[in-house]
């Protein structure tokens, strides 16, 4: 492979050139971003997404734009032309993550450069709200001026590796990197594992079964010689994913091994929480990705490429894609949390909350046990704030019911409205026979059926939302046990049992299945579907 003869070449050149010194016998993944592909209208696109993903609200159009404009002119003054990423076996661990790092030309202004930087890792965050170890990680990348002439962003640990760093020839790695940015790739990522890698991968991948069984660990640490992804977006956006085998006999293998891959993802899935999100992604990729062998001599090599009429349409599609699949993510996430905190304050109380947890000194329920468990929540601040000889509706607690935490929000878009009034559909089943049943809250050994065959909380459907603050819950018909769960615009609700495990349910589960799962001492070992 050599590079182009045209004006190309510069692009070629540098990404051979900055990242040479950086690659070694661990790396196995490098990647490059073109920052000028971050147009206006793209930039637009991912503030009113970030802004969304944060607030649950929508950021005015005008706004989106003006707050793009001003970011398309920091990239066009701080010289940063290219972003460029290595990922090496030594950066997966707690303190590790990538090396990021932004090449300046002798103009270049390197403050700017190096808070250009800064967003940009901020950025990869932007579908989490920095509980997660990933969040962490991002949060503790410093972007830096380093010798090298160009912009670092990594931790401390990732850094001083990388500058003690003895670099080895990687043409498998650098070459098709350098190849596909110099052919105008918006966005490419080259995978291929060095000789140790490729040694672990023959000894330890497991045989798999039918149909599958043809992705042996031998054909991937002696025949594959590289996979990448790129992106392109301008003039036609197009998405390829390629598999480039030694030479032209391992082609139709690999031909084979991309075909049978969307199944073989959805089987790996098909028992998680988040199957029902990620089906549709699978099948849009099998019905749009079909592998093409295009080689000779010994290459092989199999192309994807997608594309879609219009700029505009595609980042409609991704970015609908993307929050329909964060959705019910998030949502399991808000219920982990809120059935920990119940669990912590059972711990402390000996009892888990009644769903009117604070009462008068007459057993009159003043507030919900939605604002018992704020300190438990990382909410001491707002339980502060609450009159708690007030009922949730007297003149100061009206005032904080705008406060509600995001824990309580549903994440989907057409029930922000809900957020914004301050009601949630996050609820807890109450009824004789549920572990909610007394005023003055459950002891845990009452739930004889076993707390992990018990159901703590559940989401409603939205005709059934309250004031968060208000004590008031899902009152349950175990005649018809499915009232109040069932619902036209999902398939699914979420529930959190009383061990903290948290999943969806089919919303057209048995009857007799969830009356089971929603009873304390009924005495049914059922399992659900």
């Amino acid at each position: 492979m050599t590079p182009p003869d045209n004006e190309a070449s510069e692009s070629f050149v540098e990404a051979v050139r900055v990242l040479a010194p950086l690659v070694s016998e661990d790396t196995f993944a490098v990647g490059c971003f073109d920052v000028a592909a971050l147009t206006q209208e793209v930039l637009a696109e991912l503030v009113s997404m970030n802004h969304e993903w944060k607030t649950h609200e929508s950021l005015p159009e005008d706004k989106a734009n003006d707050i793009a404009q001003l970011a398309v002119g920091y990239l066009s003054k701080s010289g940063v032309r290219n972003f460029y990423a290595v990922v090496s076996i030594e950066d997966i661990h707690r303190d590790g993550g990538p090396l990021i790092f932004a090449p300046l030309a002798g103009d270049a202004d390197a403050d700017l450069a190096r808070e250009v930087l800064r967003s940009f890792t901020e950025l990869l965050s932007m579908f989490d709200r920095g509980h997660s170890a990933y969040a962490k990680l991002v949060r503790a990348m410093r972007a830096e001026w380093h010798p090298s002439q160009a912009v670092w962003a990594a931790t401390e640990a990732t850094k001083s590796r990388y500058d003690a760093a003895r670099p080895h020839d990687r043409p498998d790695l650098l070459m098709p990197l350098a190849e596909s940015m110099a052919a105008g790739k918006t966005l490419a990522v080259v995978f291929s594992p060095g000789q140790d890698a490729r040694r672990v991968l023959r000894e330890l991948w497991p045989e798999l079964p039918e149909p599958y069984a043809a992705i042996t660990g031998s054909l991937l640490a002696n025949e594959l010689d590289y996979a990448e992804i790129n992106l392109r977006v301008s003039p036609e956006f197009s998405l390829g994913v390629t598999l480039k085998a030694i030479d032209a006999a391992s082609a139709p293998m690999f031909a084979k091994v991309m075909r049978v891959m969307p199944s073989l993802i959805a089987k790996a899935i098909e028992k998680t929480d988040y199957a029902s999100a990620l089906q549709p992604v699978i099948n849009a990729a099998h019905m749009l990705f079909e592998p093409v062998i295009d080689g000779s001599g010994i290459a092989g090599r199999i192309d994807f490429d997608r594309q879609f009429e219009t700029l505009g349409s595609r980042i409609a599609g991704l970015l609908a894609s993307l929050r329909e699949f964060g959705y019910p993510l998030r949502r399991l996430k808000q219920f982990k949390m809120l059935a920990i905190a119940m669990q912590n304050y059972h711990d402390c109380k000996i009892h888990l909350p009644a769903s009117a947890e604070i009462k008068d000194d007459q057993g009159h329920p003043l507030l919900s046990w939605r604002v018992a468990v704020l300190p438990y929540a990382e909410q001491q601040a707002l339980y502060e704030q609450f009159h708690l000889d007030e009922p949730w509706d007297s003149a100061h607690n009206r005032t904080l019911i705008e406060l509600m935490p995001a824990i309580y929000a549903d994440p989907d878009p057409k029930l922000w409205h809900l957020a914004r009034e301050g009601k949630t559909t996050y609820q807890v089943p109450v009824g004789s026979e549920t572990a909610f049943y007394s005023i003055e809250g459950t002891q845990l050994r009452e739930i004889t059926d076993g707390t992990s065959r018990t159901i703590m909380i559940v989401e409603v459907e939205p005709s059934r939302a309250v004031v968060w603050t208000k004590p008031v819950d899902w009152d349950v018909d175990m005649q018809h046990p499915r009232l109040g769960v069932e619902r036209s615009d999902r398939d699914h609700f979420v529930a959190a049992w009383c061990d903290a495990y948290v999943r969806s349910v089919p919303v057209n589960i048995d009857d007799g299945k969830l009356r089971a799962h929603l009873t304390r001492a009924g005495r049914e070992i059922v399992d659900l579907p």
